[in-house]
């Protein structure tokens, strides 16, 4: 099994997107995905460059950029950073791993 059996989280995909001159939050769509918050030396690795406290899990084809809204159960989340996991000897564990800090 991949990990993918743990993407059961409706995550919906908010981005700013310029019209004209001003900035629109627009949804992009919805993924399914693992959300968990960062376990204390998680946070400590990624302290001084980045402000994070949950990480996200989803298919690596996922449409998600730094800066991105992921929202989810109501709850905001920032993304700070997008890891790509995708060499492993059975292809079985491919996906992002999206940084974010809990915004609301």
């Amino acid at each position: 099994m991949g990990i993918t059996r743990f993407f059961k989280t409706a995550i919906t995909v908010k981005r700013m997107v310029m019209t004209g001159d001003k900035g629109v939050s627009t949804e992009l769509g919805t993924f399914n995905g693992h959300i968990q918050q960062l376990k204390q030396d998680r946070i400590i690795d990624f302290a001084g460059n980045l402000d994070v406290d949950h990480s996200v899990w989803c298919a690596k084809d996922t449409n998600v950029q730094t800066s991105d809204i992921l929202v989810a159960d109501g709850i905001n989340y920032l993304v700070k950073q997008i890891q790509k996991n995708v060499v492993t000897s059975t292809g079985s564990n491919q996906h992002l791993e999206i940084l974010v800090k809990k915004t609301g």
